[in-house]
């Protein structure tokens, strides 16, 4: 039997107020997720971990599990979706993850019990819930969707990995970068995001309030003291701010990659004819990640190179809303 009412959060003001409904009964193909966790992320409606307490008739074998549901759910049928293009599918499921309660379908979904259980969070002392599946909501977007930028910009061991921005995404993604092989750099203005860029693996970082020219000659001069040439470096972009990508763009150089992630101010221009006389550049834009690369998400956090501790912060719905600058949870 699947529950009948949930809890619907929205944010007002400072805080979140509840309100009452119903929960949508699953169909054949379709599971109610009990949520561990929402994260305040680019989607709220979106970000979710949990655990499945009720299930379709089509939907049996998810009973009981744990698992994070990615920001986009595709159809999985369409054009788009037949092209590994799941962040345009015009099919995707709604959301409604700011609740107690969400009803998805299964077919997306990333279990995430053993081997894809990170053990460190068991009786985590700092957590409400015993088993600390509320940070994995982390893993939606957060940390997905700079995930799927870097794969999507082909990174690979030794490489320069240039990060403008260190926020939420910007910090996972000197982390994913890392624990890949590469050699990730921070460009942000923040003294408190370079040290803690520091802290998660990041080669060096430079300040991203110097002028265009100052920044460039600052980069190439620390990646030259590690025989990496800037030329040729992958660049992503996690502001998504007109003046961030216009960092980033100024920075691409021949050979280069940069990847522009979603939300935000979607006004930057791209500078075209300036990077029309370069010689070998790709400007990629990238939103959510595609659901199948979850499990590999995963496998970092397992293996203690993605460390969520450090970026996520749970709250309550009586609590204020986290002004800090980590990944806002909102936990049981």
């Amino acid at each position: 039997m699947h529950p009948k009412l949930l809890t619907r959060f929205v944010i007002d003001g400072p805080r979140l107020r509840a309100e009452p409904g119903p929960v949508r009964p699953p169909s054949a193909g379709e599971v109610v997720v009990q949520v561990a966790g929402v994260a305040l992320g680019v989607d709220p409606n979106a970000e979710v971990a949990g655990r499945v307490v009720a299930v379709g008739e089509a939907a049996g074998d998810w009973l009981g599990r744990r698992v994070v549901v990615p920001r986009v759910l595709p159809c999985g049928d369409c054009d788009r979706c037949r092209r590994g293009r799941a962040a345009t599918c015009a099919a995707r499921a709604a959301r409604a993850g700011l609740a107690s309660h969400e009803t998805v379908p299964a077919k997306y979904l990333c279990s995430v019990e053993p081997p894809l259980w990170p053990a460190a969070l068991d009786g985590n002392p700092d957590v409400a819930d015993s088993d600390g599946l509320w940070r994995l909501a982390a893993l939606a977007d957060a940390a997905a969707a700079p995930y799927g930028a870097l794969m999507r910009a082909g990174i690979g061991p030794g490489e320069l990995v240039v990060v403008v921005g260190g926020g939420v995404r910007g910090a996972f993604a000197v982390a994913i970068a890392r624990a890949k092989g590469a050699h990730p750099v921070l460009v942000d203005a923040s003294p408190a995001r370079r040290e803690r860029a520091a802290a998660l693996g990041a080669r060096f970082a430079v300040d991203g309030a110097l002028a265009p020219t100052q920044l460039r000659e600052a980069l190439a001069r620390e990646a030259a003291a590690l025989g990496l040439p800037l030329s040729g470096a992958k660049l992503l972009e996690t502001t998504a701010t007109a003046q961030g990508r216009a960092i980033a763009l100024a920075l691409l150089g021949d050979g280069g990659t940069a990847v522009l992630l979603d939300g935000g101010d979607q006004t930057a221009a791209p500078l075209a004819c300036e990077l029309f006389a370069r010689e070998e550049t790709q400007v990629i834009g990238a939103s959510a990640c595609h659901p199948d690369l979850l499990p590999e998400l995963c496998a970092l956090v397992v293996r203690g190179e993605l460390p969520l501790t450090l970026l996520t912060t749970r709250f309550t719905a009586g609590d204020p809303l986290p002004t800090d600058d980590t990944l806002a949870i909102l936990g049981p």
